[in-house]
């Protein structure tokens, strides 16, 4: 029982880690395309 608890505890562990390093990638592109129209607009 305790290895399963500790399977499904390890692939959760996964799966956050998954998700916030997805959330941090998103950010960070959300970053450079809003600097990107900022560039183009103080351009133009």
């Amino acid at each position: 029982m305790t290895d399963a608890l500790r399977t499904a505890g390890a692939l959760l562990a996964l799966v956050l880690i998954c998700l916030a390093m997805w959330a941090a990638a998103a950010g960070v592109l959300q970053l450079l395309w809003t600097f990107l129209l900022f560039l183009i607009g103080a351009s133009a």
